[in-house]
């Protein structure tokens, strides 16, 4: 009776084996997310550091996307407010990303695009 115990072994790998994989690709696309998510952050508090100093739209808008080299830019929204930054003010600079899952499955479960938002403001100087 010893070969029924390795014919019960594969059976309950077989029924476990899907749920494995389900939580290592989520945890995978988890970290995927929060990469992207603490690269917007980042970029945000460089762009906003640079309208506090002086810095025009479009130079904090390089420099955001400058900091960001491993996301699609083409998904990323960034808007800096005021226009017209004044001494003593605040400057904001704010990013909306749209992550989109790499493993489908997960982007079944979760659905396509994972919306990101960041925003900093600092003191224009």
């Amino acid at each position: 009776m010893v070969g029924n115990n390795k014919g019960q072994a594969m059976v309950e790998f077989a029924l476990v084996l899907p749920i494995l994989i389900l939580i290592l690709t989520g945890m995978l696309e988890f970290g995927l997310i929060l990469h992207a998510y603490l690269g917007i952050n980042h970029a945000a508090r460089e762009g906003a550091r640079l309208a506090s100093l002086g810095g025009t739209d479009a130079q904090i808008t390089l420099e955001v996307q400058s900091n960001l080299p491993t996301l699609d830019l083409a998904r990323l929204t960034v808007t800096v407010t005021p226009a017209t930054r004044v001494r003593g003010q605040d400057a904001v600079v704010a990013m909306t990303y749209n992550h989109q899952t790499l493993i489908p499955l997960i982007g079944n479960i979760i659905g396509e695009g994972v919306p990101l938002r960041a925003q900093v403001a600092m003191r224009v100087e």
